[in-house]
């Protein structure tokens, strides 16, 4: 990394889902997440940056917390069409695997969790006087941990927007944690950092009780990225790591000056990985980078002026529940 660059920002979260209503519905009612716009897509350069091929067609949510520079995106593929997270997935599978959430109102969004029928994988536990708890989203199966905001919780999560949930990490499972800390940190730029999001005992939060593993965590703005790599049980390999699946599909890195983001393209393509579209250093929308380590990683810059068209705002209402007067009285019909 050259002295004097800034580090790129964690901007995207990109997930597959079966089920957009109801990731709608969860992440946005259930956990506070801010509705920021959807979109359907049916294009060549869909296909071309998604590494899919010739023709690319999906629907796309995109949701905001607090957080300025950063996104949820869930993507449900038609075509090709979504590939099914395996049965046999785990969350110590090579691959990005888990995401963490800070919420203000812990009891009510556990509450709120019930009465949707999600339950959590364990009751759940206190760190350093906050309460942590875990859950696999029905529509992803993505393990989400649930994080007590309050002044212990690692990191600093700024209000941007008014919203009161943000996302305090996502975790990959690697096979080389050596390797993956070079291509995340010292090729992309992510920013070394000393915490320590979780102890060895957390892995049971999400399923893996005893755990053994290599860990090391990097930041991209105000969100960490937790490093792993599982000595046993060791890491499955997916067959292949391509995007059209269900699933924790990969996160995007950026800045709002494009030709800042355009630095990071230029690092990664000097560093011997490839990229599904060959754009220039100017360009704004997403790439995402092809190689062993890379995991898909995806390239993206948000200059101001795009923020609502690229749903990074909350999206304005668009249904409301009509006047109690309205819906009683039938609209009259006038003949001359």
């Amino acid at each position: 990394m050259t002295a004097g660059v800034p580090s790129p920002n964690i901007v995207q979260i990109v997930l597959g889902s079966d089920n957009l209503p109801l990731a709608k519905h969860l992440w946005s009612t259930v956990l506070g997440f801010a509705p920021a716009g959807d979109r359907i897509t049916y294009t060549r350069h869909n296909g071309q940056v998604m590494g899919l091929g010739e023709w690319g067609g999906a629907a796309m949510l995109y949701m905001v917390g607090r957080q300025e520079l950063l996104q949820l995106e869930f993507w449900t593929h038609s075509t090709p069409p979504q590939r099914a997270l395996p049965v046999d997935w785990q969350p110590n599978d090579i691959g990005f695997c888990r995401l963490g959430i800070s919420v203000p109102d812990f009891d009510d969004v556990l509450a709120r969790l019930g009465e949707l029928g999600v339950a959590t994988i364990t009751p759940p536990v206190e760190a350093d006087g906050l309460r942590r708890v875990c859950f696999r989203d029905p529509t992803t199966g993505v393990p989400v941990e649930i994080m007590e905001e309050g002044a212990a919780l690692p990191g600093e999560r700024d209000r941007y927007h008014d919203a009161e949930p943000a996302v305090v990490y996502a975790a990959v499972s690697v096979a080389d944690l050596d390797a993956a800390l070079a291509f995340f940190g010292d090729v992309v730029g992510l920013e070394r950092s000393d915490v320590t999001l979780h102890s060895a005992d957390d892995e049971g939060l999400w399923g893996l009780p005893d755990a053994q593993r290599r860990v090391a965590t990097l930041r991209g703005g105000t969100v960490f990225l937790e490093v792993v790599e599982y000595q046993s049980p060791a890491g499955g390999s997916p067959a292949d790591d391509r995007l059209d699946r269900q699933g924790f599909k990969t996160i995007a890195v950026g800045h709002r000056d494009p030709a800042l983001t355009g630095g990071v393209f230029e690092r990664v393509r000097a560093a011997g990985f490839g990229w599904t579209v060959p754009e220039p250093a100017s360009f704004i929308g997403g790439n995402h980078a092809i190689g062993v380590v890379t995991h898909r990683l995806k390239t993206l810059s948000v200059p101001h002026e795009v923020e609502r068209q690229f749903g990074f705002s909350p999206e304005p209402q668009k249904w409301w529940r009509p006047p109690a007067h309205a819906a009683a009285e039938p609209h009259q019909i006038h003949r001359s």
